[in-house]
């Protein structure tokens, strides 16, 4: 039965079934059944907003086709308000233009002082207002600031290797004062 475990409609116009949908005309969204088994959920406007890949038991958000390779595929942002793991990142970060953007990014990212900061309070952490453009974010939808990881892995990347470039020169730099005194 199509509607096992859910009231009955008010009037029969709420519900309407034609041979792979239904119509909810009180809440302007669509179900779906496709050929291959799959539940799709879409606004009125055929919008999508959700689909269940029956033969890979795959989940998409805002896509009719999550494919095989994610079992969450979603097109748009996403905003969690607890902590997201992940076992395996990948990422395409964007890289600073030059080292300047790299350290001027690197030097943004401050921790709050003492009598500000609250390990338990993950806004009163990191001083917001003071990171650089290039590892700072609008969280969609809050107005809130934070920072974005993969670029500032990527600042502190650049960071990193020119310091070792710079620890290397200045090892040779002993090395010829060395010899010269003996």
């Amino acid at each position: 039965m199509l509607r096992r475990g859910l009231p009955p409609p008010k009037t029969c116009a709420e519900i309407r079934i034609d041979p792979f949908y239904f119509y909810d005309d009180s809440h302007d969204v669509r179900i779906a059944f496709a050929d291959a088994g799959d539940l799709n959920l879409y606004e009125a406007d055929g919008t999508p907003v959700l689909t269940v890949d029956s033969a890979n038991d795959n989940v998409g958000i805002g896509t009719t086709n999550p494919g095989a390779a994610y079992k969450l595929h979603v097109v748009g942002d996403g905003y969690y308000s607890g902590d997201v793991w992940a076992t395996d990142y990948n990422y395409h970060s964007r890289y600073p233009a030059d080292l300047a953007t790299a350290y001027a990014a690197v030097e943004s990212i401050c921790r709050l002082p003492d009598e500000e900061y609250d390990p338990d309070d993950d806004h009163k952490q990191l001083d917001h207002a003071k990171l650089h453009r290039f590892v700072k974010a609008e969280v969609p939808g809050t107005g809130e600031l934070g920072l974005r990881i993969g670029s500032a892995v990527a600042a502190q990347n650049e960071v990193i290797k020119d310091l070792i470039e710079r620890i290397q020169m200045l090892e040779d730099q002993v090395v010829l004062l060395d010899a010269r005194c003996p």
